[in-house]
């Protein structure tokens, strides 16, 4: 009779504690594994240790996404991320992350856009300050999944970006709203598919073609759109900021005046053409 007792009243805490956890777990976002065996990593990405293994069938508790991965705690206890390629959410989970966009604005005066969410990863491109993006996804960490007007997908500090379209009330969406406007200083400028001279070529640009720069590249170049709609990749070293007119006289170019802005906090004006020369004032 005691020892009856002593086992019936272990038993009841130990079912206790197990229903707790049931309920814990089915409130909370669930996945399956597919995979035969997966791999759960300190971080976001195969470039972190693999700190256990899970088997096909477990199921887990999806705790973060970020970048395609999935932080994870397994029944056992142990948290980490996993592939979610290899993770089936369950149809009936709460809690899935959002798909919805929002509009954003680069605050910074040039803003990599990375190939992952953070700057371990390499540079796909720059953006310049008042380019308007779409905020696709948000990773632990700050960093945040954008996509410009050209399409180009990849992540950015979010330190960088305030959430709206900024300095355009303009109810359309056109490209305006995040360019500005360059000129062509060389006699023929051509027009590329992609940012570098390996590809092929879509048009030439004259000397004095207005344009609308659209994105930068880490390597210079320019993603340019014009006047009729045509959109491509020309060499910045080409291109003059600003609107220019150029006159021609006895086959000879000048170049008229024009209207720039100043582009940072704070720009020394000097007496010549360089920082040996003394400073005269400074332009906000």
């Amino acid at each position: 009779m005691l020892n009856r007792k002593v086992t019936i009243g272990v038993s009841v805490p130990v079912m206790a504690l197990a229903l707790s956890a049931t309920a814990s777990f089915a409130n909370s976002n669930e996945g399956t594994v597919t995979a035969d065996a997966l791999n759960v990593r300190s971080g976001p990405s195969t470039s972190y240790g693999i700190t256990t293994k899970l088997y096909k069938g477990d199921k887990v508790e999806i705790l973060e996404t970020s970048n395609g991965w999935h932080k994870i705690k397994a029944s056992n206890g142990k948290i980490g991320w996993v592939s979610g390629d290899y993770i089936k959410v369950s149809s009936g989970s709460t809690s899935q992350p959002s798909t919805s966009t929002t509009k954003a604005t680069v605050t910074a005066t040039s803003l990599n856009v990375r190939s992952g969410a953070g700057t371990s990863y390499s540079v796909i491109t720059k953006l310049p300050k008042g380019t308007v993006v779409d905020v696709l996804e948000s990773a632990s960490n700050g960093w945040k999944k954008i996509k410009t007007s050209g399409g180009t997908t990849g992540w950015v500090s979010g330190e960088y970006l305030t959430t709206g379209s900024a300095g355009n009330s303009s109810t359309n969406n056109s490209t305006s709203q995040t360019s500005y406007k360059a000129t062509v200083n060389t006699d023929s400028l051509n027009m590329r598919k992609g940012a570098g001279t390996s590809y092929s070529v879509i048009t030439k640009l004259s000397k004095g073609t207005v344009v609308d720069v659209i994105e930068s590249a880490s390597n210079g170049w320019k993603k340019v759109k014009t006047s009729n709609g045509t959109t491509g990749w020309v060499s910045g070293s080409y291109l003059t900021t600003g609107v220019v007119e150029y006159t021609s006289t006895d086959n000879s170019t000048s170049q008229t005046s024009y209207k720039a802005t100043v582009n940072t906090d704070s720009l020394n004006m000097r007496k010549g053409a360089g920082t040996s020369y003394s400073v005269i004032t400074k332009l906000s």
